[in-house]
């Protein structure tokens, strides 16, 4: 018996995981409307959008939408059939999984890079300038094409390949040795460890070396909102990858299963976390609202305390 055909012996019963799928699919249905209520709130309000902070935050979300929002249907499509309805199927889901982890990675890595520098110009009493616009859809667009590069590695190079971990979801494997130290050595390394990197070392460096981190204000507050953001993704993404990724196949199908569902609420959690933000907060009301608080947005957008 080979080394995957071991790993599928560890997979649940048909009824369990029609329920795991189930209830995968109802939770990816309220982080895509979490999620994407967000998105749109900040689009199609002229103030909210024109800062800059807030275009990066839509960046950062839509892929846990898209993440989302294919995943629910991957897994009510499994539920109808009873298995994966087809390989392409499970190969799609390997590239939006590995896109989301991505560019979630890296967008978070570009944001830090940012409020480092806003930090920076404020400890050595320079003005700050804002990136403009074009800036962040030009960063937004490139994390997108290197996430999407990362994404297909398993069209291209042989020694990776897609496979089932714990016979519930689809994501990248390596099927030898060869295959392993490139997909940790490269795949990983590029996708998620090197933005993880980046993202501590500024941390630390602000908070700890240089304490360019403000006592009070705007700049203190923005700083601290972004790295909250982080650092939830981190924490609620680390368990998955322990337990599925790197114990494939060592662990109980429910406790990977646990930990996934836990790591799918992570969309939700950002989307509040984006309330947080009293201009946002208001862009979400006024969109269930139709609009009709269009000038209390105005007044409040200008008492924002985050406002950039």
């Amino acid at each position: 018996v080979s080394h995957d055909e071991r790993r599928l012996e560890a997979a649940p019963s048909d009824g369990d995981l029609k329920i795991m799928w189930i209830l995968l699919g109802v939770v990816n249905v309220v982080v895509s409307l979490a999620t994407g209520t967000v998105i749109v709130a900040i689009a199609i309000h002229k103030m909210v959008r024109q800062k800059p902070f807030n275009l990066y935050l839509a960046g950062l979300l839509f892929p846990d939408f898209l993440f989302s929002f294919c995943c629910l249907f991957t897994c009510f499509l499994s539920v109808a059939r009873g298995h994966y309805a087809s390989e392409e199927m499970c190969q799609f889901q390997a590239v939006y999984l590995l896109f989301g982890f991505t560019a979630n990675a890296w967008l978070n890595a570009a944001v830090a890079w940012e409020v480092y520098t806003l930090l920076r110009s404020s400890n050595i009493r320079k003005r700050y300038q804002p990136p403009k616009k074009r800036k962040v859809f030009l960063t937004i667009f490139l994390v997108y094409f290197w996430s999407s590069f990362i994404a297909t590695l398993t069209f291209y190079v042989s020694h990776l390949k897609v496979g089932t971990y714990f016979g519930v979801f689809c994501f990248a494997s390596s099927s030898d040795l060869e295959g392993d130290l490139f997909f940790w050595l490269f795949g990983a390394t590029l996708a998620l460890i090197v933005p993880y990197i980046v993202v501590f070392w500024i941390f630390l460096d602000t908070v700890f070396l240089r304490k360019t981190l403000p006592p009070r204000g705007k700049r203190r507050e923005i700083t601290i909102y972004f790295f909250r953001i982080f650092f939830v993704c981190l924490f609620m993404w680390m368990p998955c990858i322990v337990l599925v990724i790197i114990g494939r196949g060592r662990v109980h199908p429910w406790i990977s299963w646990a930990s996934a569902m836990w790591a799918h609420t992570q969309g939700f959690v950002n989307s509040l976390f984006a309330c947080l933000k009293e201009d946002i907060a208001t862009a979400v009301k006024n969109l269930w609202g139709c609009g009709l608080c269009g000038k209390r947005e105005e007044g409040q957008e200008r008492r924002s305390r985050l406002d950039m």
